[in-house]
């Protein structure tokens, strides 16, 4: 088989690849007569909300893991409900269905926000009212709309609960996908449902070779960065690659670019996760800004069925970087990258071809890292990463 890990931990990558989730089980429907929708609300980290009976008794929100049980309250889970006054509650004469909660970060929605659809795709006749809870992330996002409505539902179906709602009866499709965050990802093929709806209604665009960046992201809010990232895109510039800055794009224009190209490079992240919309033959080149393993793409890459991927790590990160989503981190020209080049493009890289860029994004690196862990909180990890660069010092100093 062709090579596609070129990462510093192949063992663990192995791993996470071998693992398969697909499961034939029949997905349940649930009707709660005169059901409840509270809109989530966030207690000690907690989110709360989702369905309840009359009694308020919990009945479904999100969950990670199949059966329902307490997860850890985090990721956008809500897993049970609360209490309101019934005066309260606004009545609605009708029957709807929940259509599940949905996260304003547009890599957890594009994931896992659309796993209760199915139903509503599958049962066309039913014009039902469809009811949402926002969660993180901000809450309603004008980009749900253009989803939806490329599954041809119709903005006046969409109800998105801000204020406790009791209805005539609540029809509860079961998610079709669970994701344990570090763990199995299980799904149905109804999972698929939504997406080939989607696809079906968009035309694939002309460019063949995209590299998606984040370089052009506001996140002047958030130190939370790619820093040199722009050796990346001058790379594939060179090699015929359009460079793509998606959040600059409609939702339609995003889906259009993605379906018609054969080969993408990216950031892993919520950027290759666009491969969701591609054809089975796209090469995947995924750039790993971090150590982790990410079980979510790879997940997408079974379910989608994309076996051209390759995992490259280009980070260059000296001092501590969180996680995948939530730190700063330096890439650049890595020993894996220049294995990666020789392989897949045939040529060879010298060891300084990025030195003009990391003169500037060390400084870069260096002040939003200061910024980013300011907090007297991070004051231990603040001599660790210092402690860490001083050991690498003189480990070079007794090898040169």
């Amino acid at each position: 088989m062709e090579k596609r890990l070129y990462v510093q931990n192949v063992e663990a990558w192995e791993k996470v690849i071998s693992a398969k989730g697909f499961s034939d089980r029949e997905l349940e429907v649930e009707v709660i007569e005169r059901g409840i929708v509270l809109p989530a609300r966030k207690v000690n980290g907690v989110w709360e909300g989702g369905v309840c009976d009359n009694d308020f008794n919990f009945v479904a929100g999100f969950s990670r893991i199949k059966p329902t049980e307490k997860y850890f309250g985090g990721g956008g889970t809500i897993e049970s409900s609360y209490t309101v006054d019934k005066n309260d509650i606004t009545w609605l004469d009708e029957d709807v269905i929940f259509g599940g909660t949905l996260e304003g970060h547009f890599g957890h929605f594009l994931v896992e926000c659309l796993s209760r659809l199915w139903f509503v795709i599958q049962n066309p006749t039913l014009q039902s009212k469809i009811l949402f809870i926002p969660t993180d992330f901000g809450g309603y996002k004008s980009w749900f709309d253009d989803f939806f409505r490329l599954m041809g539902i119709e903005k006046e179906r969409i109800i998105y609960i801000d204020k406790p709602m009791q209805c005539r009866s609540v029809t509860v499709p079961e998610q079709s996908q669970y994701n344990p965050w570090g763990g199995s990802i299980k799904f149905t093929k109804e999972f698929l449902i939504p997406y080939e709806v989607i696809k079906s209604r968009v035309t694939p665009g002309e460019s063949k070779k995209l590299y998606l960046t984040r370089t052009k992201l506001d996140l002047s809010k958030n130190p939370r960065q790619c820093i040199n990232e722009e050796y990346f895109e001058e790379f594939f510039s060179a090699h015929g690659f359009d460079i793509i800055s998606p959040e600059k794009l409609s939702v339609e224009e995003q889906i259009s670019l993605v379906m018609g190209a054969d080969e993408i490079a990216a950031t892993q992240g919520t950027l290759t996760h666009l491969a969701i919309f591609c054809k089975p033959s796209l090469k995947l080149i995924m750039l790993n800004r971090d150590s982790s393993r990410s079980f979510i793409q790879i997940f997408i890459n079974e379910v989608f069925n994309i076996d051209n991927y390759y995992v490259v790590d280009v980070y260059k990160s000296l001092m501590y970087a969180e996680n995948h989503t939530n730190g700063v981190f330096l890439l650049g020209s890595t020993k894996y990258w220049k294995e990666f080049v020789a392989d897949y493009f045939g040529e060879k890289i010298d060891e300084d071809d990025d030195i003009s860029y990391l003169e500037d994004a060390l400084d870069k690196y260096v002040r939003l890292w200061c910024r980013k862990y300011q907090d007297p909180k991070y004051f231990n990890i603040w001599l660790d990463s210092l402690n860490g660069m001083c050991h690498k010092i003189l480990e070079l100093e007794r090898t040169a």
